[in-house]
């Protein structure tokens, strides 16, 4: 059977290795280590040897019992009684699912720092409120207006994640722009979703720094600005290739590493949308490159129901957090040590001149502070990185938590970003604050 289909794919097929979307090879591979498995345990059992039928036996049951909870795992997750991620079979199939409709706005652009956005692009759509948004971008691929390298007056640099680019809000309406718009000094955003500080330092480094600026402002978002791609994520690239710069070994002697061998191995880059049909030569490419750890890993989460219901379970655990809990104050050594060194790499890139580390609540933080009325991180920042001359830190939990009111009018509560409301009540925060204007005073307004 496998030569007559091995000899249909090549004459009558594509001569790539799938059928129908599937690739035959894996999967006949499969079916012949399952068979040796039962064919084994049928031999143990019909053993006259006494401890060869008890292991095989007890081995039998275990399978029997796995595979009735994956049978379960497979009802509650196809009949919809559970909502959540089920494997992907990238590694049997074409892995068709990864291919795009449009051309992403975003997407893993730059071999550099990964995501970021094509240049001179324009994307509409709608929040999860239903109101209107119309992002671009200009010749630098920044979500900004268009900008000049050099420039005659001062000028103010930011780097971060969604919060600082403004996600859930028009570009007018964002925290940048209105302190432009306020202060009459340019302010050019950097800003892009799903990224964290590794990806604010290589920005800065390989972009950012380019433009003449006088002051840089990082926002710091702690709700996930603590979880950067490491070597413990290499298995989740069967499921999802994409490209991510993280730190390997141990501190302070982290080794700058990517995700993938290329760029244009992601399911996220204008390769992948340009070629769709190489994508599952980037998957093999990344499970070969994985530790046999990772691949068994990469094999379970990829086919088993069992697995990601575990996964579920785990997520609904850890979503029912008491209500004090908040990022700002928990976090582990290793995490710290990740986060601290890539702020410290970016301080180096930005060689003396005036940075300002915003801490960026969300919604959760806000209500946790009720609770504990404490900033872990921020005692933590000023206690290293904000000794030195030149670095400012404003912790904004406090003073969103001081605001009487509705908390919830600040964010857009079907999302979790800044609503026009709080992207308004940020800049003024900063517009008055002592370090802000200290940044800014003498610095030549356009």
């Amino acid at each position: 059977m496998f030569v007559f289909i091995v000899l249909y794919d090549k004459y009558l097929g594509g001569d790539d290795g799938f059928i129908k979307g599937f690739a035959f090879k894996r999967i006949f591979g499969q079916i012949v280590i399952l068979f040796s498995l039962f064919w084994l345990l049928g031999m143990g059992i019909s053993t006259k040897s006494k401890v060869l039928q008890n292991i095989s036996l007890s081995f039998l049951s275990l399978v029997s019992c796995f595979l009735i909870f994956e049978l379960f795992s497979f009802f509650v997750f196809r009949t919809g009684i559970i909502k959540g991620d089920t494997p992907r079979h990238h590694l049997n199939t074409d892995a068709a699912r990864l291919s795009a409709d449009r051309r992403p706005f975003w997407g893993d652009y730059n071999p550099h720092f990964a995501k970021w956005y094509l240049p001179l692009d324009t994307l509409k759509r709608k929040n999860c409120s239903g109101d209107s948004l119309v992002s671009f971008t200009n010749s630098f691929g920044a979500r900004d207006r268009e900008r000049t390298l050099t420039a005659s007056s001062g000028r103010v640099v930011l780097l971060g994640d969604s919060f600082i680019e403004g996600y859930m809000v028009n570009a007018e309406e964002r925290l940048s722009n209105r302190l432009e718009e306020a202060s009459g000094i340019e302010h050019l955003n950097f800003g892009i979703n799903g990224t964290s500080p590794i990806n604010y330092y290589l920005t800065y480094k390989h972009l950012a720094k380019k433009f003449d600026h006088d002051v840089l402002i990082v926002g710091i978002l702690p709700a996930n600005d603590f979880e950067d791609f490491t070597k413990e994520k290499l298995s989740s690239l069967v499921e999802n290739p994409m490209y991510r710069p993280y730190w390997h070994g141990s501190y302070p002697n982290y080794k700058l590493r990517y995700s993938l061998a290329s760029i244009n191995h992601s399911s996220h880059s204008l390769f992948h949308y340009e070629n769709p049909e190489k994508i599952n030569a980037a998957i093999d490419s990344a499970f070969t490159a994985m530790s046999w750890t990772d691949r068994t890993k990469a094999v379970l989460k990829d086919n088993m129901y069992t697995w990601h219901f575990v996964e579920w379970a785990r997520q609904r655990m850890a979503s029912a957090a008491p209500p004090e809990f908040s990022r700002f104050n928990s976090y582990s050594r290793d995490e710290w040590n990740i986060f601290s060194f890539s702020l410290e790499q970016l301080l180096k890139e930005a060689n003396g001149k005036n940075v300002i580390f915003l801490l960026l609540p969300t919604l959760n933080d806000v209500r946790a502070y009720d609770h504990n009325r404490h900033s872990r991180l921020a005692e933590d920042l000023n206690r290293t990185i904000g000794k030195r001359p030149n670095v400012g830190i404003i912790d904004l939990l406090p003073v969103f938590h001081a605001q009487k009111g509705r908390w919830e009018d600040f964010y857009v509560v079907c999302d979790g970003h800044w609503s026009a409301e709080g992207e308004r009540f940020a800049s003024s925060v900063l517009l008055n604050h002592p370090l802000y204007k200290a940044a800014l005073s003498g610095l030549r307004i356009k």
